[in-house]
């Protein structure tokens, strides 16, 4: 951000500094705000489905097309996938470790209701759609980083 001189109160020098936002900046953090606000979401709606029973109406829907096991793998992919597209690396990082948690205590909470069980292969689905969410992420930040310089890319 940069920043811009504070027009001097009356009396005094001008040695104060504050922050301005660019267009861009602004555009970035409105970016952040809604990818946020969709990832909150999905995390919302997995920790609902993951502790709805087993013959709950939407799960056995979804069950008709889905196997379970994909169901895990694009849901936590996506989780993952969606912090590494506006957020410094060092918060998707976080974010990743985070849901790859989420995923084994909600497996834990499975255990503890009293249709589901928990199931050691769902959290490995669990953890290679972060995995693949984390990869698919960095592949698109170097084709953003491409684009930005000129070479063609993503966006």
């Amino acid at each position: 951000m940069r920043e811009r001189a504070a027009p001097p109160a009356e009396g005094q020098g001008s040695g104060r500094t504050t922050p301005v936002a660019t267009a861009d900046e602004a555009s970035l953090r409105r970016q952040r705000l809604a990818l946020r606000g969709l990832w909150a979401a999905t995390c919302a709606g997995v920790i609902v489905g993951s502790l709805l029973p087993a013959t709950s109406t939407p799960l056995e829907l979804i069950g008709e097309y889905l196997s379970d096991k994909v169901i895990h793998l694009l849901s936590y992919g996506w989780l993952a996938f969606l912090p590494m597209l506006r957020e410094k690396r060092s918060t998707a990082a976080v974010s990743a470790v985070g849901v790859l948690a989420m995923g084994f205590l909600l497996e834990l909470a499975q255990g503890l209701t009293p249709d589901r069980d928990f199931d050691m292969y769902d959290f490995a689905a669990n953890a290679a759609g972060v995995a693949g969410g984390v990869g698919l992420g960095l592949s698109a930040q170097a084709l953003g980083r491409r684009s930005a310089h000129g070479r063609g890319g993503l966006w």
